[in-house]
């Protein structure tokens, strides 16, 4: 099993790869079935709770439950790589996004220490998109103003 992490600032194009590699490998592909593609927590919750100016505005309760989301995640994940199953699955963000929470004053070393050894075991591959703040101000504004 591959485990493959987009990570990126907030309007990196994130969501946008995720679309894309969902159009290119989804139905119709003759390896669609061996490909899961997971939304960030984050994205889940900001829809969930209708937060028009993004998750950035959660409360500390919002936080813990996107940790917890995150960590059931990896547990699904970790249950399909311990299985032996021959699937890629690509997630969006996962461990970067306990930035958001330590801003908010949780205590994240427990959770950090936990992401890290799961990401670890599942060998995980990380893509960065690197994009300056500037084009992520630009990318985002509208959502502030």
């Amino acid at each position: 099993m591959k485990y493959i992490i987009i990570a990126g600032p907030q309007a990196a194009g994130k969501s946008t790869s995720i679309r894309y590699l969902e159009k290119l490998f989804g139905n119709g592909n003759p390896h669609s079935d061996k490909i899961i593609f997971y939304k960030e927590a984050r994205w889940k919750t900001q829809q969930k709770y209708n937060l028009n100016k993004g998750v950035i505005t959660a409360s500390k309760s919002l936080e813990f439950k996107m940790i917890e989301e995150d960590m059931k995640r990896l547990d699904e994940i970790d249950i399909m790589a311990r299985d032996g199953d021959n699937l890629i699955c690509v997630d969006e963000t996962s461990v970067f996004s306990l930035a958001h929470s330590l801003l908010q004053g949780i205590n994240i070393q427990n959770y950090l220490k936990e992401y890290n050894t799961r990401l670890k075991e599942l060998n995980t591959q990380i893509i960065f998109l690197h994009v300056c703040p500037e084009i992520s101000w630009f990318r985002r504004k509208h959502k502030y103003y």
